[in-house]
């Protein structure tokens, strides 16, 4: 990622993004294609930081679920709504961040739904127990109508 000035904005359709030595901030119009196009812009913009293919898996995974959340429940009552996502690389672990304007988290709590029993389990449904099996320091923070959530990826390094 170039680093002439520390940042520099690409608008890619209803994507804008912002690429930086160490993360990238997108923001995109809350839709599930944009969605999947905005998982290739931020996969594509931390290619620099040679990270593992369990940590990019990974980070997709939860991308691709704490996003498509966004579309189907915080915007399920609008047509349109703009998520804004930011990675950067701290510490050893990969910061993210997404904010939204949809509606607030049930209760204004990270859900924490029981593990069903194999035989038992429901299509679909899954999305934040594998959220918290892969991310570390979960807060959701809603502030005035902006949703906050905030996580840690734990870093490998690609060899």
């Amino acid at each position: 990622m170039p680093s002439d000035q520390g940042r520099w904005p690409v608008r890619e359709g209803p994507i804008d993004c912002a690429y930086s030595d160490d993360g990238v901030r997108v923001v995109l119009d809350g839709s599930p294609r944009t969605v999947r196009a905005a998982l290739a812009v931020t996969l594509g913009a931390l290619a620099p930081l040679r990270l593992s293919r369990d940590t990019i898996q990974s980070l997709e995974l939860v991308l691709a679920e704490v996003m498509n959340n966004i579309v189907e429940h915080a915007y399920a009552d609008v047509p349109s709504g703009r998520i804004e996502l930011r990675v950067d690389l701290r510490n050893g672990a990969l910061s993210c961040q997404t904010l939204d304007d949809g509606a607030p988290l049930p209760r204004g709590l990270v859900p924490d739904p029981p593990r069903p029993e194999p035989a038992d389990a429901p299509q679909g449904g899954f999305g934040w127990l594998l959220i918290k099996s892969l991310v570390s320091d979960l807060d959701y923070v809603r502030a005035g109508r902006r949703n906050r959530l905030r996580f840690r990826l734990p870093v490998v390094q690609a060899a």
